[in-house]
């Protein structure tokens, strides 16, 4: 029994001493007091910055613009990779240009993928694509955010050559 009431003692001299105060009544410590404020000086509004001018990796289009070529087809692998993520998985290469093609609901993906390897002509729309999920791992951009998804030349038309 003594031994037991020793260990109590032990165990309560160590919680008393941890929040601050001793066995003998002493008072807890003040706490800490805060620093004394700094008067700030005031500060002129700076001019707005101008927001910054990346070149586009694509040209801007017009709605409806055509496009000739041969349609390739590439099937994604299901690693993490930047194509995996954004998606590109059939393209138009013409004129030692390759560009990203992006089915719709006029012209789907199958009818596409069937076109692969032959010479078309498409008639094509450009879409910024969307950001994900901000839960999501995203590969980054040269800007630093995430990466957008599903950009590329929209298809509105396909006419085989």
């Amino acid at each position: 029994m003594r031994r037991h009431t020793l260990l109590v003692a032990v165990i309560a001299s160590y919680v008393l001493s941890a929040c601050g105060s001793s066995q003998t009544g002493g008072e807890p410590p003040a706490p800490p007091t805060p620093a004394p404020a700094v008067a700030a000086e005031p500060v002129e509004p700076a001019e707005p910055a101008a927001p910054p001018t990346a070149p586009p990796t694509e040209p801007t289009p017009t709605a409806g613009e055509s496009k000739e070529g041969t349609v390739v087809f590439e099937a994604l692998e299901p690693i993490k990779s930047v194509r995996s993520y954004t998606g590109a998985e059939l393209f138009l290469e013409a004129n030692d240009e390759r560009v990203v093609l992006r089915p719709t609901e006029k012209v789907t993906r199958d009818q596409l993928v069937t076109l692969a390897g032959k010479r078309v002509r498409v008639t094509v729309a450009w879409t910024e694509g969307h950001d994900p999920d901000p839960t999501s791992q995203a590969p980054m951009g040269p800007d630093g955010k995430a990466m957008k998804q599903g950009a590329g030349w929209r298809v509105l038309a396909v006419e085989q050559l």
